[in-house]
């Protein structure tokens, strides 16, 4: 059993291919050609997987570290 607190480990690898996607995405694109869409194939994810961690794409950049 998880102890509170902690995530699962499968959502720590989804979230951590979301960010890792979003930080790429971020360096090869303009910022107004960054879409939802964009990320969810780039991290080889769902896009309802995206919007069961984050409600936006400002609510993900709020994750980063700065």
């Amino acid at each position: 059993m998880m102890a509170t607190g902690q995530e699962d480990l499968r959502v720590q690898r989804t979230k951590e291919a979301i960010r890792h996607a979003f930080t790429e995405m971020i360096c090869d694109m303009d910022v107004d050609e960054n879409s939802i869409k964009e990320v969810t194939e780039r991290a080889r994810i769902n896009r309802k997987t995206f919007y069961l961690h984050y409600d936006s794409l400002d609510d993900l950049l709020r994750e980063l570290p700065n």
